[in-house]
């Protein structure tokens, strides 16, 4: 969305549009030669897409793709929230990209065990932002399209989420967000680097900002030598060796750093410091990006650049 060539940034997404589901869902993977049926992943579609509109305005891309953004909502009121709170489930840990996380082990014990069966329900911090954020963008697509009523139907779709969000899953003695259990809509308590989700977003004011301040710049949380740990260090299931209960994992979140968690908590502070001017915020983005850069080069040698799917801390 950010290169000088707009048909990368549209073509990804009308690929997902192309091979929408029927129940309006987007497809977890496509391949050259067919799609994975049983596979699906949450993304913030709604703000890159705004993003991407941004970096080149284009009226005829908007109107094509609103319909099937409008079925994917409808995909997630109709699915993903039974109890109609304005939250929004995680039903399987890998649909995340996030998987083996004590975040889905506090609704259900037997988490890391599924694959791919959609077994378990969590009201996702990082899934309810995603959602906000897709209902506010599709009220702005309203906006520029000339659908009035329908822009202000998601305007309060997006706002009935806020207040959910800040209901149910901002803790004001912890100062932190955390996932909700859906069956009894208390908080899980679990630290992950996805509890700073929100702050990607104008759900958040300037009364919170000492939270994340206080969590993610935290050594014994998630700052580090190589920031950011995708799990808190005092968690019950911490790694920085890619280990999950005292096994190696291809793909662990319970400590080690992602790029791309990185990227998003590189955006979340640099909206942040946009919004609200911190110079803390500032000075920590830039160590961030600092540190983040020269994690991906071996040694600190320019000769050789790495990029692996998670580094240790």
């Amino acid at each position: 969305r950010w290169m000088n060539d707009k048909r990368i940034a549209q073509g990804s997404f009308l690929n997902f549009m192309e091979n929408q589901k029927e129940d309006g869902c987007f497809p977890g993977h496509i391949y050259l030669n067919g799609v994975q049926e049983n596979g699906f992943y949450h993304a913030d579609w709604g703000r890159v897409i705004k993003e991407t509109n941004e970096c080149y305005p284009d009226m005829d891309f908007l109107k094509k793709i609103y319909p099937g953004l409008k079925d994917y909502l409808n995909y997630f009121i109709k699915n993903r929230d039974p109890e109609s709170s304005g939250l929004y489930d995680v039903v399987d840990q890998f649909e995340t990209g996030q998987e083996f996380m004590s975040r889905y082990l506090a609704v259900d014990e037997m988490a890391d065990r599924y694959r791919w069966i959609n077994n378990l329900r969590l009201k996702g911090v990082d899934s309810s932002v995603y959602v906000y954020n897709l209902k506010k963008c599709l009220s702005w697509i309203a906006s520029e399209i000339g659908e009035a009523d329908e822009m202000e139907y998601f305007e309060k779709e997006a706002e009935k989420t806020k207040e959910a969000i800040l209901k149910y899953m901002w803790n004001e003695k912890e100062e932190m967000f955390f996932d909700v259990n859906p069956y009894s809509f208390e908080q899980t308590k679990i630290k992950t680097s996805i509890c700073f989700y929100p702050y990607m977003t104008d759900i958040v004011d300037e009364k919170h900002l000492s939270g994340l301040k206080k969590h993610l710049f935290n050594p014994e949380e998630f700052w580090s030598e190589y920031p950011v740990r995708t799990t808190s260090k005092d968690d019950e299931y911490y790694s920085s060796f890619a280990e999950w209960k005292g096994k190696r994992h291809l793909c662990p979140w319970n400590g080690r750093v992602w790029p791309m968690t990185n990227s998003h908590i590189a955006d979340l502070l640099g909206i942040c410091y946009e919004r609200f001017g911190d110079e803390e915020i500032r000075k920590k983005l830039n160590e961030l990006i600092e540190k983040f850069i020269k994690m991906m080069f071996h040694n600190g040698d320019l000769k050789y650049p790495n990029c692996y799917e998670h580094y240790n801390p």
